[in-house]
């Protein structure tokens, strides 16, 4: 099911040909020049980096680690709240149910183990003092829904979020790991705590850097921190691409309009740039897009991120990031007298255009047709600009 969900996304995004034939073993065949193109040199730069941010955080993993009683006052109080409408408690109350529910496996000698919800409710409130309506909406937000059709989601959820390909569904394991037993009013779970502790892990750490989509939440409160969380760290990632181009010698400004640059009215439409770079020895400017984007973690993903950044207008009108940034890069190449009065340079002023990232992409592997859609890590952002 996994591989034909990829093939039918690379087919659905125009990668691969919408051709397939069935071997005599019974295979099915498909042209695999994207795998090969994009798939698997992608893959080894994501796994080679890695590697090296495993490499420098070892130490830090294998020293003793100072326990902490309390995480509640180290956190946004923003981001407090909003955790606890969106799961009934607080970082601390979610730290103490975990736990709980590990000593049960530990008493029982099992690593999973069944129980009634009722059951489990009634006895982490008991015993940890935890308010039983809290414990109950936790408990509740982390449990499977039932469904009696494979193939058809439950109520208030879509057709994708039931489709193993897809990556950061709601309906994921991770994200609602206890799963029940039977479909009656108060089901009997099975409890893994191991996996609830990381599926744990995984959505409280997405849900502070604001990782998942706002509709993943079902709290106004959270899909609001959500939205604060991403823009912070898309400015945060802008700032840190500026100061390393200040540190290379160039003139910055960050997240600045064109009408500020060039001293005159620009189309509102245009946006922002994220960055704006001079070189006054190269008599160049940088036009610089900033994506903190996250890794595809499938073929499907590569796709989706390759026709989302293809350079093109989508149906309705709408540009595509890509095609976003090409039309400011246009726009200032196109005012370049304007530019270069402005910013004290030679006319005709070499404009050019980068998309900085800061994990591996598909767009990195594949030649742009046009040099302003250029794509290149962070890390290489020196020997870009050379």
């Amino acid at each position: 099911a996994l591989q034909m969900g990829d093939l039918h996304a690379e087919i659905e995004n125009g990668v691969t040909p919408p051709k397939v034939a069935v071997s005599l073993s019974g295979e099915l065949l498909s042209q695999q020049d994207f795998a090969e193109a994009v798939v698997r040199p992608i893959g080894e730069r994501v796994v080679d980096r890695r590697i090296r941010s495993e490499i420098r955080r070892y130490e830090r993993r294998v020293v003793h680690q100072e326990v902490v009683p309390t995480i509640d006052g180290k956190l946004p109080a923003e981001y407090g709240e909003a955790l606890e409408a969106e799961v009934g408690l607080t970082m601390d109350g979610v730290r103490t149910v975990r736990d709980e529910l590990e000593n049960l496996a530990l008493k029982k000698g099992e690593a999973v183990f069944a129980m009634r919800r009722s059951e489990v409710v009634r006895h982490i409130a008991t015993t940890r003092g935890l308010p039983e309506d809290d414990v109950r909406q936790f408990i509740t937000r982390l449990t499977m829904p039932v469904r009696t059709s494979w193939n058809e989601p439950p109520a208030g959820f879509s057709r994708h979020e039931v489709e193993p390909w897809r990556s950061g569904r709601r309906l994921g394991f991770y994200a609602r790991p206890l799963l029940p037993l039977d479909a009656g009013e108060d089901p009997e779970l099975m409890i893994a705590p191991g996996a609830l502790g990381t599926g744990l892990e995984w959505l409280t750490r997405r849900a502070f850097e604001g990782a998942l989509p706002k509709e993943f939440w079902s709290s106004p409160q959270m899909r609001a921190w959500s939205i604060q969380a991403a823009a912070r760290e898309s400015t945060e990632f802008a700032e840190d691409v500026g100061h390393r181009l200040k540190k290379l010698g160039l003139d910055v400004q960050v997240e600045v309009y064109a009408s500020k640059i060039l001293n005159a009215k620009a189309p509102p439409e245009l946006g922002d740039i994220d960055v704006f770079a001079v070189d006054r020895v190269r008599n160049r400017v940088w036009v610089v897009e900033v994506k903190d984007l996250g890794l595809c973690r499938s073929q499907r993903e590569i796709a989706l991120r390759l026709t989302d950044y293809a350079g093109q207008v989508k149906s309705g009108g709408r540009p595509d990031p890509m095609m976003k940034h090409l039309r400011r890069v246009r726009y200032i190449r196109d005012h370049s007298a304007a530019l270069a009065k402005h910013n004290r340079l030679k006319d005709p002023v070499d404009v050019r255009g980068l998309l900085v990232v800061s994990t591996p992409q598909p767009m990195m592997v594949v030649e742009p047709e046009d040099p302003d859609a250029r794509v290149v890590l962070l890390d290489d952002l020196k020997s870009a600009i050379e």
